[in-house]
C-alpha cells in the first residue's frame, strides 16, 4: 500500500482535529471521566457457531490508562464472570472469588485499552508518540493512516476520515507464545452516535485475520459488541442514589456579537443555577471512589466554538436526572433573557485575554 500526499497535515493536526470532533479534550475529559457501558457481544468462532454475551463495562478514568481503573462482567449462557485491571494488575472473579486469568485471556480484555478509539484521544496524557504515515483512499473512503506507539513500544495504527475526522478501524498485531506466529487483528466502528456531546460507535467489530503474512486469510473469529447505552445517549452516566448525569445545552451567538461579552454572563448563569447540585454530585462521587483516592468535578464546562452564522457555546453541566427538562428550560430561560439585553457588563481580564474555558 502506497501513502499519498497527505496536504500539509500534520500527524498532531489531524489527531488534534479529530479529538475535537469526538468531543473536545476537555469535554472528553470530563464527560468520560466515569461510566457505565451495557450492551451484547456475540462472537463467532472458527466453526462458525455463535455465542451470546451480556457485558457491563464500569470504570474511572485515571491521569493516563495505566491509573484507570475497569471491572468488565460478561454474562453467558452457562457462567458469569468478571475482570478487572487497575494499578497495574488483572485478575478475575467468579462468585466472589477471586482467580488469575490466563494470559490469552487478560491480553483480549486490555486490547480494548491499549489499542482502542481512547488510546488515540489520549495520546498525549499516556506520552505515547504519533506518525503520519499518509493518506490513502480506501473501500473508495480517503483515509488518514496515524502510526500510535505507547511507552511500552505496542503499535496500533488508526484509519481516520479525511472527510468527517472519524476513526473508522483500527489495526494491532498480538505476539504469540515462542515459536508461534503475531495475529493480526481489525478492529471496526460503526453507526456513530453522539451522547452527552461525544461521539460514541454503536456497534463494534472485532476481527482476527492471522497472522501479518497471510493477513488476507481471515481466521473466522469475530466479536461484535452492540452498545445499547449509546443509543439512549446515557453512555456516560456514573449511576448513584442520586441518579446524575451531565447534560448539554447550545447557545448561538450572532456574528457581529462578541463572543466574551456573553460567554462570561452565560458561565455565571449555569454557575448559579447547577452550584448545589454540582457539590451534591462531587460528595456523592467521592464517597464512591474512595476506594481508588480518585478526585471527581462536577464544575460546569463551557467549550466555544465557530458557526456559520456566528458561534456556538456549548454549556455541559451536571443534573439529577428527574430535574433535567426544568434545569434546562430555566437556563434557556434566564440565557435568552440575557441575549436580549441591550447593554451586557464588560468580561473579566481573563476571559477576555482568552483564557476563559
Amino acid at each position: 500500500m502506497t501513502a499519498v500526499a497527505t496536504e500539509a497535515l500534520t500527524a498532531e493536526q489531524v489527531v488534534e482535529t479529530t479529538i475535537a470532533v469526538y468531543g473536545t479534550r476537555p469535554g472528553l475529559a470530563q464527560v468520560r471521566r466515569n461510566g457505565d457501558e451495557r450492551g451484547k457481544l456475540t462472537r463467532t468462532g472458527s466453526d462458525g457457531r455463535t455465542e451470546d454475551v451480556s457485558y457491563e463495562r464500569r470504570f474511572i478514568r485515571g491521569e493516563s490508562i495505566l491509573k484507570d481503573k475497569i471491572r468488565l462482567d460478561q454474562k453467558t449462557p452457562t457462567m458469569e464472570y468478571a475482570l478487572i485491571a487497575g494499578e497495574g494488575k488483572t485478575w478475575g472473579l467468579i462468585n466472589g472469588a477471586v482467580f488469575t486469568p490466563r494470559s490469552d485471556t487478560s491480553a483480549d480484555f486490555l486490547a480494548e485499552v491499549h489499542h482502542g478509539i481512547d488510546a488515540l484521544l489520549r495520546y498525549k496524557e499516556n506520552e505515547s508518540t504519533i506518525t503520519l504515515v499518509g493518506k490513502d483512499k480506501q473501500k473508495n473512503v480517503d483515509v488518514y493512516m496515524i502510526d500510535l506507539t505507547d511507552k511500552d513500544q505496542r503499535k496500533t495504527r488508526y484509519y481516520i476520515s479525511a472527510k468527517y475526522f472519524r476513526i473508522l478501524w483500527l489495526e494491532y498485531d498480538e505476539e504469540a507464545p515462542i515459536g508461534g506466529s503475531a495475529t493480526k487483528y481489525t478492529r471496526k466502528f460503526f453507526d456513530y452516535r453522539t451522547a452527552q456531546g461525544t461521539l460514541v460507535p454503536f456497534r463494534t467489530v472485532l476481527l482476527e485475520t492471522g497472522n501479518w503474512a497471510d493477513s488476507g486469510h481471515p481466521t473466522g473469529r469475530k466479536v461484535t459488541f452492540v452498545n445499547s447505552f449509546a443509543i439512549e445517549g446515557h453512555f456516560f452516566n456514573f449511576t448513584t442514589s442520586g441518579q446524575w448525569l451531565w447534560d448539554e445545552l447550545e447557545v448561538a451567538i450572532p456574528s457581529g456579537e462578541n463572543p466574551y461579552l456573553m460567554v462570561e454572563q452565560i458561565q455565571k448563569i449555569v454557575l448559579a443555577e447547577t452550584e448545589k447540585n454540582s457539590q451534591l454530585a462531587e460528595q456523592e462521587w467521592q464517597r464512591a471512589a474512595r476506594r481508588y483516592g480518585s478526585h471527581f468535578s462536577a464544575l460546569p464546562a463551557i467549550d466555544i466554538r465557530p458557526s456559520g452564522s456566528g458561534v456556538a457555546v456549548m454549556v455541559r453541566y451536571i443534573t439529577r436526572a428527574h430535574e433535567r427538562y426544568e434545569v434546562r428550560s430555566r437556563l434557556y430561560q434566564a440565557i435568552v433573557e440575557l441575549l436580549h439585553r441591550k447593554h451586557v457588563p464588560p468580561p473579566s481580564k481573563s476571559l477576555a485575554a482568552g483564557d476563559g474555558r
